[in-house]
């Protein structure tokens, strides 16, 4: 958990020309968390929900916002700590047993999983997270009922953040081929989104399809100039297409 320590509600020192003092609250610093979230910026997010919570302990949704910015962010431990630990101040909130549950699957602890998420299904309320948590755990354990369950969590919240998370799972799992309705869904309602194009392209540079893929992410480009993730993927694009082909392999042998 070293890199996590100052999860601990420590001050921080950073703020952003313009913005007025007294109204950077609790809900400033959770708005804030979630539009970098939406946007793959998990490093930013999860600083911002950190200083949510500093100010606003009590705040179940940035407990979970933490917890899945550590899941995609490849720090499965970590996520599974905070989410025990905001569990014993919200008992059996759906979301943070369902945040556990994917802790538990991406680190192919299945069978606690799948018993974690039976939990989440039977804790008060619904969300769209937690029926997607739900297909995560069929869809890595093979199971075909996880298509239900994601379209469950599109019916529980219709914004594009639904899709393109469903999306992000199906990628994971390594699934392009099922990744990719789901952000075509996600870019058809929100077309002005450089992430789902981005996402999109990734599924497409999987499935093989570089000349789509190259189409998409320069498509994305003129949405959202010098994006610097979009041109990166572009660049490692560019650089495996010249490996694989004839005049890449040549140039190689006089390197």
């Amino acid at each position: 958990m070293s890199r996590f320590r100052n999860l601990e509600f420590e001050s921080h020192d950073e703020r952003s020309e313009g913005e007025q003092e007294e109204a950077r609250d609790a809900a400033f610093w959770k708005n804030k968390a979630d539009a970098e979230y939406r946007n793959g910026w998990y490093e930013n997010a999860l600083r911002f929900y950190s200083r949510s919570l500093e100010m606003e302990v009590g705040s179940p949704p940035a407990w979970v916002g933490q917890t899945r910015c550590l899941i995609w962010l490849g720090e499965y431990p970590e996520a599974e700590v905070w989410a025990n630990k905001a569990l014993e101040r919200f008992k059996e909130n759906g979301d943070l047993v369902a945040a556990l549950a994917q802790c538990n699957g991406r680190m192919r602890r299945f069978a606690p999983a799948q018993e974690m998420s039976d939990r989440a299904m039977k804790a008060q309320g619904d969300s769209a997270y937690r029926w997607t948590v739900r297909g995560e755990v069929l869809l890595a354990r093979k199971q075909s009922t996880a298509d239900y369950c994601f379209q469950r969590a599109i019916q529980q919240d219709a914004h594009w953040q639904t899709p393109l998370e469903v999306g992000a799972v199906c990628l994971f799992w390594e699934h392009p081929a099922k990744s990719v309705p789901w952000f075509r869904k996600a870019a058809e309602a929100a077309p002005e989104e450089p992430i789902v194009w981005l996402q999109l392209a990734r599924a497409q540079r999987k499935l093989g399809q570089v000349a789509a893929a190259r189409r998409t992410l320069n498509e994305c480009l003129k949405i959202a100039p010098g994006h610097r993730a979009v041109n990166a993927e572009l660049a490692e694009l560019e650089h495996r297409a010249d490996e694989k082909s004839w005049f890449g392999k040549i140039r190689r042998l006089f390197e």
